[in-house]
């Protein structure tokens, strides 16, 4: 089951990247606004369903000061900013040029465990941090360095 739900939530990024960029939005903040309008509905009724109405209704009255903190970094932060920049990202440029950034996230997350709460990194960890930089790196900048020929150059070389 773990390995089904990781394929869903890989299939479901992609689908939302394809989405975006076929959205054709000037600013990808329009799309994320909108989009958060509707996930709370579905959400809200999964809860009921799944935990029932005394654990949903225990949960809205019994909010502490750290949930509260994190619902609003989730919603602003990761979601509005997070989300909005990445789909301008995508509405710019293309999506291989910005995906690979997304290889990122579990070193920054790393990096930032370290910082903020003194979690020292494994010597595994650090390698494979430094593994994901190096191929970062090499997809970014192999990109750079050879862009795609035109279709019309190509058309005429052949």
């Amino acid at each position: 089951m773990p390995v089904i739900v990781i394929l869903a939530a890989a299939l479901s990024w992609a689908t939302g990247n394809v989405i975006a960029r076929r959205a054709g939005v000037s600013s990808g903040f329009s799309m994320v606004v909108w989009s958060a309008l509707v996930v709370p509905v579905p959400a809200f009724a999964l809860a009921l369903l799944v935990d029932g109405r005394s654990a949903v209704e225990q949960s809205l009255t019994d909010l502490s000061g750290t949930a509260i903190a994190a619902t609003v970094y989730t919603a602003v932060g990761a979601s509005l900013i997070g989300y909005g920049i990445w789909n301008s990202l995508l509405a710019r440029y293309p999506a291989s040029a910005v995906v690979p950034f997304v290889l990122l996230v579990p070193v920054i997350g790393i990096a930032t465990a370290w910082i903020v709460q003194d979690e020292v990194p494994s010597v595994l960890e650090a390698v494979g941090g430094a593994v994901m930089l190096a191929g970062v790196a090499w997809a970014t900048i192999s990109l750079r360095r050879a862009p795609a020929p035109a279709p019309e150059a190509a058309a005429q070389s052949s």
